[in-house]
């Protein structure tokens, strides 16, 4: 075989592997890997995996794809998905919290469904006010605390943004470790995954 078709052979190959399909939060190569509106990101440990884009997030099925998010208190149908856990579409089409959870609304203005507290204390999230007897900085990762009367996140970690929320859709993420950051693979991944992964 002479080296022009064993080049030919390889380039073929090294493209059928780079546009092979790959489902949503499985590994990838490049965007071309990956279902319609979901890119090929770095997060973390994870290596390069196929997130859906920011208003976007996986459907739930065996087999997800990238679906509309809907806000809480927002109209909903079967093409979209409400954001976060403890939510659902209820029978007149809006996006509502499951029975035993409550609306709180973060510092980015995005509205999410936490369950209420059995005592008289009321979960808050970063920016709100705290430190009133009645009230606790929460996010289940134990990564905010009461400062100066207002959430904050604690030492060594920062507020996190958008797209870093969108990336773990399933987790009320709220503040990152201080490094962290969408695309780039370290090993501090290591403790926001392990904290992801918290009962």
């Amino acid at each position: 075989m002479d080296v022009m078709k064993l080049c030919i052979i390889l380039c073929v190959l090294f493209v059928a592997v780079q546009s092979i399909k790959v489902k949503l939060l499985e590994r990838c190569s490049s965007n071309d890997n990956c279902p319609s509106q979901s890119s090929c990101i770095e997060r973390g440990c994870d290596g390069r995996m196929c997130i859906c884009e920011n208003t976007y997030m996986p459907s739930e099925s065996d087999n997800p794809t990238c679906v509309k998010i809907t806000e809480i208190g927002d109209k909903c149908d079967a093409g979209s998905r409400c954001r976060g856990l403890y939510s659902r579409c209820n029978d007149t089409g809006y996006c509502v919290c499951n029975h035993g959870y409550t609306e709180v609304v973060s510092r980015i203005n995005i509205t999410y469904c936490k369950q209420k507290p059995i005592f008289q204390t009321k979960p808050l999230l970063l920016g709100q006010s705290c430190g009133k007897g009645n009230s606790f900085c929460a996010d289940g990762f134990q990564t905010t605390e009461c400062r100066r009367g207002v959430c904050e996140c604690i030492d060594g970690y920062r507020p996190a943004n958008l797209p870093e929320i969108n990336s773990y859709p399933f987790h009320l993420l709220q503040c990152v470790p201080g490094e962290f950051s969408i695309g780039k693979s370290k090993l501090l991944f290591i403790g926001l995954n392990l904290l992801l992964d918290m009962p």
